[in-house]
């Protein structure tokens, strides 16, 4: 076996292989003739990728085949541990290295991500996996305990990027960080060569998935080059984008440090601030003056003809756990139903979703580009003006209905359903049945998620419940 290279992936061909993968390997592993079909398979792994913007899968490629696979996310109640929740080698390579040569490089690419130590949990009666961890430096943590689904003995191991304990036969350390929230000396060096000047006092605005330094005429992305790729996605599609939509990029690349490469993005600050997700403290006038600046801007959006390579890129899938077809949306509710051991989904929420999902209509489109991201928190405003919409990692192929989903929602909901429809000239009561059925796909995905991880806090679980509830029982769409 030739030497493995590792990296992160978002390619829907990788997810599929990473999904054959683990079908392969666990029905090697347990003595099965059956292998699961990818339909079966895929759905685990996306479940992990779908479930945070820090979500990562890692790749093992061997002369550009993927013969091994780690599915990471962080742990909800640490944020600085990586969960490696699914870890796969296809069976025709085991035995030639590739598990040693994946975990050899595993944490260098998830300390790059910002994670410190990683845990996930192994059969205890899986001596190959076990043998493999613990060569590997993987220390147990914990007392083996039950599965919460097979009912197997489980012990759960940590690996800690600085732990003394390490040695030199195990996993290879990975190079030291840099605190990108802290350092303000790598956005400065960036916006400087793309301004040809000092851009003056930077200070950190938040964001889940970037390091976000914001300039007084500049604004620097930045994030570790082994992170996730959706930076690369915006980057490919700003050249391509109608003019006034978004801010405009001056700069993108790689930044040399003394700890590796990062990736990043230099654009040009545009006027305003965010109104905030749900325009919190913005009244019904204002809220409606910004939806139709927003809708106009959609409307460019939507009106444009990609070229060929924007096209490209916006076709590649990302499934954002949105609606895709009624036989989707119908499983997804199946998957629900069957997850609720516990019975925490009561009755009439289950056949609420499912009379919604039977009610939807049978495909979604998926030719028109779309933001799939415009909540009131990635767009600016100023004097009551909508001046940029911002953040087009997500974007992708779909219908105008994703993106007026996202601007409806909130507690202005009447009067910008009003705007949306007076300006596509859609009814209001279509608006509602399809925002409705979109608002049910996000709830469903992410309750189902929070219940297929045991480890999910029951606070988090108890809150998809309240709101899933909220959208069957009180039908907040046609109030």
């Amino acid at each position: 076996m030739s030497d493995v290279r590792v990296r992160p992936t978002t390619h829907e061909r990788h997810i599929d292989e990473a999904a054959r993968i683990w079908a392969e390997a666990t029905a090697a592993r347990d003595g099965d003739t059956e292998v699961a079909p990818l339909r079966l398979a895929r759905p685990l792994i996306q479940a992990v990728l779908d479930g945070t913007p820090r979500a990562l899968l890692l790749v093992a490629l061997d002369a550009g085949r993927v013969v091994g696979f780690a599915a990471v996310e962080p742990v909800p109640t640490d944020g600085s541990t990586a969960e490696i929740r699914y870890l796969g080698v296809e069976p025709a390579a085991w035995g030639r290295g590739v598990g040693r040569q994946l975990l050899r490089a595993v944490p260098a690419h998830l300390a790059a991500a910002g994670f410190a130590r990683a845990e996930l949990g192994v059969y205890v009666d899986n001596p190959r996996a076990v043998s493999l961890y613990e060569a590997a430096g993987w220390l147990p943590h914990g007392e083996a305990v039950p599965h919460p689904r097979s009912g197997r003995l489980e012990r759960r191991y940590r690996l800690d990027w600085d732990d003394s304990r390490q040695d030199a036969g195990g996993a290879t350390p990975p190079p030291p960080t840099i605190d990108l929230r802290e350092s303000h000396d790598v956005a400065r060096a960036i916006a400087a060569t793309a301004l040809g000047r000092d851009p003056g006092p930077m200070t950190t605005a938040d964001s889940l998935s970037h390091h976000v330094y914001v300039g007084a005429d500049v604004v620097v992305k930045i994030i570790h080059a082994a992170g996730h790729s959706r930076l690369d996605r915006e980057i490919a599609l700003a050249p391509h984008l109608p003019a006034g939509i978004t801010a405009p990029l001056l700069d993108s690349g790689l930044h040399e440090l003394a700890t590796g490469e990062v990736r990043y993005a230099c654009y040009a600050r545009m006027p305003g601030v965010t109104p905030g997700m749900g325009l919190p403290g913005v009244d019904e006038a204002t809220a409606r003056r910004l939806a139709e600046d927003a809708v106009q801007r959609l409307h460019r959006l939507h009106g444009w003809t990609p070229g060929a390579d924007a096209r490209r890129t916006l076709g590649e899938t990302l499934d954002h756990g949105g609606f895709v077809s009624r036989d989707a949306l119908l499983a997804e509710v199946e998957k629900l139903a069957a997850l609720d051991r516990d019975g925490i989904v009561a009755r009439r929420v289950l056949d609420g979703l499912t009379a919604m999902a039977q009610d939807a209509p049978s495909l979604a489109r998926a030719d028109v580009p779309v933001h799939a991201d415009c909540h009131w928190g990635n767009w600016l405003a100023c004097d009551r003006r909508v001046t940029a919409l911002l953040d087009f990692e997500w974007a992708r192929l779909g219908e105008p209905m994703d993106d007026w989903f996202f601007l409806i929602s909130g507690p202005h909901r009447e009067a910008i359903l009003d705007v949306v429809a007076g300006a596509t000239e859609t009814s209001p009561a279509t608006l509602r049945q399809e925002c409705e059925v979109r608002g049910a796909s996000h709830l469903a995905s992410d309750l189902r998620v929070a219940l297929q991880r045991p480890d999910t806090p029951a606070r988090v679980v108890a809150e998809n419940v309240r709101d899933l509830e909220e959208l069957v029982v009180d039908r907040p769409w046609w109030r």
